[in-house]
């Protein structure tokens, strides 16, 4: 036995405001629609589509159907008015202005103070890595000095010392 609508309605809660049948069986019928918008007072979509004021009105009889149409036309009409009026062009901004808002929309945020760790975690590492690079280069420096002076030390030795064994010549 099908189920009825209209069995149906004092189970559906009160506080709902969407609601999709679609193809359900209940669903239809020349008194469905009107049955639900006047059931649940909350009621904002039905089916994919707006449940409107003045619809809702004349479904409780508070409003003509000629009245209805009259004032969906109108609202037609507002909105038609509305989107044929020209955009105002906001004013191009300079690169200072955005990185002003920019600033100022760090500091109203909890961005602000991210934005400023990440600030003191790079000056931090361009002073670690800076001081790095002079710590290699003097050691470098200092491992140069030292060998420097090495070879000083030995080229006597060097220039004076018998070859045991002759040099090998590459043989191809």
């Amino acid at each position: 036995m099908p189920v009825s609508l209209f069995s149906l309605v004092d189970q559906i809660p009160a506080e709902l405001m969407l609601l999709k049948l679609g193809n359900n069986p209940c669903a239809g019928g020349s008194e469905y629609r009107k049955t639900l918008v006047v059931a649940l007072k909350r009621l904002e979509e039905l089916d994919n589509a707006e449940v409107t004021v003045d619809e809702r009105l004349m479904y409780e009889g508070l409003l003509t159907s000629e009245l209805a149409v009259k004032i969906a036309k109108e609202g037609l009409k507002e909105r038609m008015a509305k989107a044929a009026e020209p955009r105002k062009k906001q004013p191009k901004m300079s690169q200072e202005e955005k990185d002003e808002n920019i600033r100022k929309f760090a500091e109203a945020t909890e961005f602000g103070g991210v934005v400023e760790q990440t600030e003191k975690l790079v000056k931090n590492s361009h002073k670690r890595l800076e001081k790095m690079r002079e710590q290699s280069f003097k050691a470098i420096e200092e491992i140069n000095d030292k060998f420097i002076k090495l070879l000083k030390s030995n080229a006597s030795k060097w220039d004076s010392a018998p070859l045991e064994k002759p040099i090998p010549s590459d043989k191809k």
